[in-house]
């Protein structure tokens, strides 16, 4: 073969003419449905174009290569030394990878698969390669078939859909693409700047209107804690419900140092932890708000590990500077230990119900 029987090829697959490739002319077209412009693929451009203008060439040159690549469902072995089996092997791997072109990922995806085995079976045991490749057999008549004209599955449609963005031909939908990612990040760092900063109330109402004062001493009358229902209570669970009630107290008045003082150096609310969380989480919502009620009632205590649990039900109930009202209600759990000669709330978990 010779350097013009390829471009007597080219010229076939231009025209449609259907004539089998010869064997200088694989690792050219191969190149050419990757995208290269250089080497080998240089003169296939001259005569095909871009393989991205023309998706009925790019079928023409696939159902070739299929032709004097494939026997049936197999790859055909590949001469030439290992290492440069290896190459031509990574070269196949991508130009019949199945996002190389959506609109075949269908019939793509099976060669690619054929291809990958026997690629896995060439790094894994070579000297056979070889020994195969030394007796190349002849390909059997292939029979007549329509390879781009099968039905699309899901899988596929999920492969179109996503390939756009992996390839230089839909440059326009990667651009708007990561546009979109990028006005993105802002808004997700917003969102996660303004939920760190949200008291735990927020989950069930909207957040309070800007430019509202500090809270008064304007508050509406509410329940005192009440004490677990038929049980006696020990000495740390005597302690645990006077800390409730300084907690209650602190939080109906807006007193965000008070509230402070009950909790642990370390404390946690459901998800969030940390000192910082709760100074900024309920200072938030003092400001935001002009009177706050919470009651607390405990119908179960655990005395354990050296701390106290207090189990129950709570009811919150608050008013904001523009009058709007939010109310919540729901079961609750508080942990409480001692510790430097005070007992305080490490642990509040609680969830709202609807």
């Amino acid at each position: 073969m010779t350097a013009d029987s390829c471009k007597q090829a080219y010229r076939a697959l231009r025209d449609n003419r259907g004539e089998r490739l010869p064997g200088e002319c694989i690792e050219p077209l191969l190149l050419w449905l990757c995208g290269s412009r250089n080497g080998a693929a240089a003169e296939v451009y001259g005569y095909l174009g871009s393989p991205f203008d023309d998706t009925a060439q790019v079928q023409r040159v696939y159902q070739a290569l299929d032709a004097v690549l494939f026997s049936g469902n197999e790859l055909l072995p590949l001469t030439g030394e290992a290492d440069k089996r290896r190459e031509l092997y990574r070269l196949l791997s991508r130009t019949f990878h199945p996002d190389r072109y959506p609109e075949l990922a269908e019939w793509l995806g099976p060669r690619a698969q054929t291809i990958n085995a026997a690629f896995n079976q060439f790094k894994t045991n070579p000297e056979a390669a070889d020994r195969n490749a030394a007796a190349e057999p002849r390909p059997p008549a292939r029979q007549e078939e329509k390879p781009f004209a099968r039905r699309i599955g899901l899988r596929e449609r999920l492969i179109r859909l996503c390939a756009p963005l992996a390839h230089s031909r839909y440059l326009p939908q990667k651009i708007l693409a990561v546009t979109a990612l990028l006005c993105a990040v802002p808004l997700v760092f917003l969102y996660q700047q303004h939920e760190a900063t949200q008291p735990y109330t927020y989950d069930w109402t909207a957040p309070a209107a800007a430019g509202q004062g500090y809270v008064t001493s304007d508050t509406v009358a509410i329940e005192s804690v009440m004490t677990p229902v038929g049980v006696t209570m020990s000495v740390p669970v005597q302690h645990a419900i006077a800390v409730m009630n300084r907690f209650q107290s602190s939080f109906e008045g807006g007193e965000l140092e008070s509230l402070l003082a009950t909790v642990s150096d370390r404390p946690r609310e459901n998800g969030n932890a940390g000192l910082d969380w709760f100074r900024q989480s309920y200072g938030d919502l003092f400001r935001h708000t002009r009177s706050r009620s919470l009651a607390l009632s405990f119908s179960k205590t655990e005395v354990e590990d050296g701390g106290v649990r207090l189990i129950g039900h709570y009811a919150m109930q608050i008013i904001f500077w523009d009058g709007r009202r939010a109310d919540g209600r729901g079961p609750v759990r508080y942990r409480l230990v001692p510790g430097n000669g005070a007992w305080k709330i490490s642990a509040i978990d609680y969830r709202r119900e609807d």
